[in-house]
Parts: structure tokens; sequence; C-alpha cells
């Protein structure tokens, strides 16, 4: 008898506030406490435009059904406002099998967010040169691991970017080039480097 007079005071609500409901939660936690309630959910889901995929802490059996989901175009590249990989033996990898799939395309039209953890040389030169083709990103979060390659940041700076976030551990940012980039984009409304010291960071003004 609880569990029905909780779905009857849930099914209660209007969908404005169902769908802000949605706004507090993670793309991945969203789609896993809500899908397949009944129906009408179903459709919100269907038709939210506000998915935030963190797949930081994520197993690889949840992390291939969202996949699955998004190739089955239940959900569309249009739903999705920001991502978050990380690439590594412990989180399945996860960009490594993106890129496999070509499943990394599905974002380029719509996302306005992305955050890359851990990156190998190789993403690092196939991802970055690439950004421009995410038409609608304005949000770019790098970390970079211990040994990766410089010269990424030259491509931090694209022309939509206002927000970027880059992190390197043990490497040498190259901020002359950093500093060229930014004398052609005049977008950038937030920038933080971690790991350099104020002699460094006064290369760039």
């Amino acid at each position: 008898m609880k569990s029905s007079f909780n779905q009857t005071k849930f099914e209660q609500l209007p969908n404005e506030i169902i769908v802000e409901t949605f706004d507090y939660l993670e793309g991945t936690d969203l789609l896993f406490a809500f899908h397949n309630i009944n129906y009408r959910i179903n459709k919100l889901l269907q038709s939210y435009y506000r998915y935030r995929f963190n797949f930081q802490h994520i197993k690889k059996s949840k992390f291939d059904r969202i996949l699955q989901q998004q190739k089955q175009q239940q959900i569309k590249s249009e739903q999705i406002q920001s991502l978050t990989l990380v690439e590594g033996d412990d989180t399945c990898g996860q960009l490594t099998l993106l890129l496999s799939l070509s499943l990394i395309e599905y974002y380029y039209e719509h996302l306005q967010s992305l955050s890359l953890y851990y990156m190998n040389n190789d993403q690092i030169e196939f991802i970055l040169p690439n950004l421009y083709l995410f038409q609608k990103l304005t949000h770019i979060n790098v970390h970079t691991p211990p040994g990766s390659v410089n010269g990424t940041e030259e491509w931090l700076v694209e022309p939509q970017i206002i927000s970027s976030n880059i992190t390197y551990k043990y490497n040498q940012l190259k901020l002359q080039v950093l500093t060229t980039s930014f004398s052609t984009s005049s977008t950038i409304e937030y920038l933080t480097i971690d790991h350099y010291d104020i002699h460094q960071l006064e290369q760039l003004f």
C-alpha cells in the first residue's frame, strides 16, 4: 500500500517540478533512477535536454548501457550538455572505447562542456586539434598525466571557448604558445592553470 501511495503522490507532481528535479542529478544517476518507471516519466526523459554525464566513477556495465542508449537514439546528442571522460584501466578505457567506435563524433554538434582526464599521447593529439569540431563547446577542462606531450595548450583557446582549465602534472607548459593563442581569442573569460608560479604566469599578461 505504501509503495502505491508514493507512486500516486509522485504522479500528481506537474511535469515542470519533475524536470526541475532532473536538473539536480548527474545523467547516469538520472537514467538509472527514473528510466522505465512509467510511460510518462520515460517521455520526460526523452525530451529532457540538460543531461550532464560524468563517467569518473562508473561501472563498465553502466557505461556500456549509456552508450547503447545513445547509439539507439534513446538519448539524442542535442540532449547532452556536458561530458566528463576518464582514461584508465579502472575506468574501462572510456575515451579509447569512444574513439574505437567512432562515437566521439556523436558529441560534435551540441556539447557545451568537455572534461578529459588522463588521456594518453595519441588521444591528446587526436582530440585537442579537433576541438573546433565541437560547434557549441564553451568550456574545456583538461588534466594531463605525468609524461604527456606538450603543446596541448594551444588548442584550448578556440574562438568559442570562454572557460579553460589546464592541469599539467610534472610537465612544462609552453606559455609562449598559449600567449600567442590568446592574442587571437578574445572570448576567454576564465582561465585556470595549475602547477605554475607567478613568474611563469607573468608571460601571459
